[in-house]
């Protein structure tokens, strides 16, 4: 499994690409979460609105591939946790967890079977 906090990146045709080691990020305030309700927003901070919109497209790209990431671990948990076990088919339980990512209102990746080999 990738640790998100990795400086490597995955390349995507067309992406720009840097070497993020000796960049010297600092927290900022603005992603909230209710752990019991299942609930999250973003609320960025003036300091961050005031940035050029370059800068602010460029963070937030970085933040997306993070997120990105941290959506397919959780995709890949919840097939495990729901199908993975079970004694199918891999075809049918992709369409079964299909069907179990419609109910919960997700979007199923279409290389699901590529991500459970990848985490």
């Amino acid at each position: 499994m990738r640790n998100q906090s990795s400086p490597s990146r995955r390349a995507r045709p067309g992406a720009r690409t840097r070497d993020l080691t000796d960049a010297f990020q600092l927290p900022i305030d603005g992603l909230f979460s209710d752990f019991s309700a299942g609930a999250g927003s973003v609320r960025l901070p003036d300091e961050f609105t005031r940035m050029s919109a370059t800068l602010q497209l460029s963070i937030v790209r970085d933040w997306l591939q993070g997120l990105q990431l941290a959506r397919e671990r959780a995709l890949v948990l919840l097939y495990r946790e729901t199908v993975g076990d079970s004694p199918l088919p891999l075809p049918e339980k992709l369409a079964k967890f299909q069907e179990i990512c419609q109910e919960h209102g997700e979007d199923c990746p279409a290389g699901m079977a590529r991500l459970l080999q990848q985490y």
